[in-house]
């Protein structure tokens, strides 16, 4: 499982183990991979990942993995919550039949933090 943490270095958000869905501390599904594209579970086109950072729609980084390259000064994380493990005996779940919406131009990667960090970056 991998952790994507917020611009203070808080867990915001857990990669299921075959690196599909996005999932909050309580297990909801908030977004899925698309190869190295991020949508919402509606469809909504959100980002993309670029070595271990995940970028907003205008290419700023919003969510760091601790394993990430390059970008934005980073925060220390903080590892003294416990990892969820809500799905250790649960099947990935299906995508929503919803169509994806189309994608606009990705952007250059800039290297100023995202306005869109932590749970905001779900509900763009």
């Amino acid at each position: 499982m991998i952790t994507l943490y917020d611009t203070t270095g808080q867990p915001v958000v857990y990669v299921d183990p075959a690196c599909q869905g996005l999932y909050n501390a309580s297990g909801q599904l908030l977004a899925w991979f698309e190869e190295d594209l991020l949508y919402s579970t509606n469809g909504r086109y959100l980002g993309w990942l670029y070595q271990g950072w995940v970028y907003d729609r205008n290419g700023n980084p919003a969510l760091f993995m601790s394993t990430a390259v390059g970008g934005p000064r980073r925060p220390a994380v903080d590892t003294s919550q416990p990892t969820p493990c809500y799905w250790l005996n649960r099947a990935t779940p299906r995508r929503a039949t919803t169509r994806r919406k189309a994608r606009p131009a990705r952007r250059r990667r800039a290297t100023d933090w995202s306005a869109l960090s932590g749970p905001a970056y779900f509900a763009q």
